[in-house]
């Protein structure tokens, strides 16, 4: 994932430098350091073992009180 935010990042930067429009930063030298650091001490991502549920899904409503909502369709 991380590698696709990068090949994203710099598209979108040769993209901007060609249009003559500023550069953005995704993910910057700070972050990125410490992104390969929290890897390196295997501490990133955290506790992660590939069976997490992915952004696309949907998920029944947890309410303030505890609560569950169900998904209706």
């Amino acid at each position: 994932m991380l590698e696709q935010v990068l090949v994203i990042q710099k598209q979108v930067n040769q993209d901007a430098q060609r249009l003559g429009r500023p550069p953005i930063s995704l993910i910057n030298s700070e972050e990125l350091a410490r992104i390969h650091e929290l890897i390196e001490l295997k501490t990133y991502p955290d506790k992660w073992d590939g069976t997490e549920p992915h952004g696309d899904e949907r998920f029944n409503e947890v309410l303030p009180d505890g609560s569950i909502q169900p998904l209706l369709f």
